[in-house]
């Protein structure tokens, strides 16, 4: 009988009648003699950046997993509280930026950190972060942080859920999300005005 494993060593490992190899592996031998198979179970490599492996998500993990797709759904729906894309020129005041000032020639402004300053835009998007206190003229807001002053949005007002609106507020058009809120001299905007 021809063998097809030679080991390259003539030194035979030492077993135990258990089977095990002094390394503490599991070991065999053929009934040939000569050929060595290596221990059944083999320890995983280890790499860089390989940590252990997270342990399986929780009910409560996945309920809020499914939550947070279906937030995703409802926000990305085509629905009326769905929020314009930014266009042309785009001024972010960042969450740590406080800026005093005026704004112009800006198609769009987001504010994350706070703003006190005057601005004509098309767009006005204000993060749950942010804050504009002033006045602002413009074609559509999106409050999801807290506007203080005149806001004229003369096409359309969207108040997200954490969004907070105060002072002398004239809109085309409005939608409010439950949880957000508007207080002081709120009425519609005349079309033909800008």
């Amino acid at each position: 009988m021809r063998k097809f494993f030679q080991p390259k060593s003539t030194s035979q490992p030492q077993v135990d009648n258990n089977g095990t190899s002094q390394d503490g592996g599991a070991a065999s031998m053929s009934a040939g003699g000569g050929d060595w198979n290596p221990p059944a179970v083999v320890p995983p490599i280890q790499r860089p950046g390989m940590g252990v492996p997270s342990p399986a998500p929780t009910v409560a993990g996945q309920i809020a997993s499914v939550n947070r797709y279906a937030n995703e759904v409802v926000a990305s729906s085509t629905g009326p509280a769905q929020s314009p894309k930014p266009t042309g020129n785009t001024l972010t005041v960042g969450p740590d930026i406080h800026f005093m000032g005026e704004v112009k020639d800006c198609d769009t402004l987001v504010v994350e950190g706070n703003i006190k300053a005057a601005t004509k835009s098309r767009v006005l998007r204000i993060a749950e972060t942010g804050v504009f206190i002033g006045e602002a003229e413009i074609d559509t807001a999106e409050i999801s942080g807290r506007f203080e002053g005149k806001l004229k949005a003369t096409s359309r007002l969207l108040i997200r859920a954490t969004g907070q609106v105060s002072g002398n507020i004239q809109y085309g058009e409005i939608c409010i999300e439950a949880g957000g809120r508007i207080s002081g001299d709120v009425q519609t905007a005349d079309k033909g005005e800008k």
